[in-house]
């Protein structure tokens, strides 16, 4: 029967011989790219990223890369060349002229069993392509402007969790759990970072500088709390300032005093002056109502004569 017929698993990944390049098949899908060596990262049209793992037998990292003339860009192997592969050094002053050419190779899965069993293998071999469970993506280029998510051979997840740039790491110094690529500029700004006081070199928080500087280092200069003492010193020598000069504090207290009586005196001098002033005009406002009232019944009266005067006349005139 067809369901017990013995099939070998179809995944694989292989290179082929190229000038300058190397494929990688994740899954069944080849993808022919750069090789970068000798510092530990491949550097291509600005950018670089150590983020996945290469076949074993090529033995290290592999960098996201950009290639414009190839549709299908996206992975440079480091490091170590293929196994059995040849490179060769032509003319050219310094190194120029270079070219590597790198021999076939190829490591496929060696599983072997029945047909109904094939699925089950498929969840857990290692040659099945998988995407980076943290979602991490490849670096936006002109080539290349939407990323697309990280993917690798499961029997690589492992190691590529080792150095996925989005992979969650704890603070040294605020213990929260940050993303690798966020961790330079998360400790920049952490509050639980270590930071030295600028004026007195105590080594506290960074959150808790500013409410150290405004109420308690020692070396902050700060103004005397004696209104209309002009002095200013260290906070640490203010307690002696307030000690040496309580005569001087005294004084310029009671000359402030002074200087409160004084005006108080001269408010109240400006207040019955304006009650003299307000009494006086009351009396003449009522003055003003007495003869406005005069004037109202002198005009009632007038207008009750009128009219007496203008009913005789049509009387008579009937």
């Amino acid at each position: 029967m067809i369901s017990e017929m013995k099939v070998r698993c179809p995944n694989e990944w292989r290179s082929r011989n190229t000038a300058n390049s190397a494929g990688i098949v994740l899954g069944r899908r080849l993808i022919e790219l750069p090789i970068s060596r000798g510092s530990g990262k491949a550097i291509h049209k600005g950018f670089s990223a150590d983020v996945c793992v290469t076949p074993p037998s090529w033995g290290g990292l592999i960098s996201y890369d950009g290639n414009k003339n190839d549709p299908n860009r996206g992975l440079a192997p480091l490091n170590a060349a293929p196994a059995g592969s040849k490179e060769t050094t032509s003319g050219g002053k310094g190194g120029k002229g270079r070219k590597r050419k790198a021999e076939a190779l190829e490591e496929t899965c060696a599983w072997t069993g029945s047909v109904d069993d094939i699925q089950k293998h498929e969840e857990r071999c290692g040659f099945v392509n998988v995407i980076c469970p943290n979602s991490c993506c490849l670096p936006s280029t002109k080539w290349q402007p939407e990323a697309c998510y990280v993917m690798m051979q499961r029997r690589f997840e492992e190691a590529h969790l080792s150095v996925c740039p989005r992979r969650k790491l704890p603070c040294e110094h605020c213990h929260k759990n940050i993303e690798f690529e966020e961790m330079r500029r998360h400790v920049q700004l952490c509050p639980a970072k270590p930071m030295k006081c600028e004026k007195c070199n105590e080594v506290m928080r960074s959150g808790q500088i500013p409410s150290h500087l405004s109420t308690t280092c020692p070396k902050v200069a700060v103004k005397c709390p004696v209104l209309g003492c002009p002095e200013v010193h260290p906070r640490e020598k203010l307690n002696e300032h307030m000690t040496d000069s309580m005569v001087q504090h005294a004084q310029i207290t009671a000359d402030r005093m002074k200087i409160v009586e004084d005006r108080m005196k001269e408010q109240l001098q400006k207040i019955e002056h304006l009650t003299r002033e307000n009494h006086g005009m009351r009396q003449q406002i009522n003055q003003h109502d007495g003869k406005i009232n005069q004037h109202d019944a002198t005009h009632l009266a007038l207008a009750r004569a009128i009219g007496v005067a203008i009913g005789e006349r049509i009387s008579e005139d009937m």
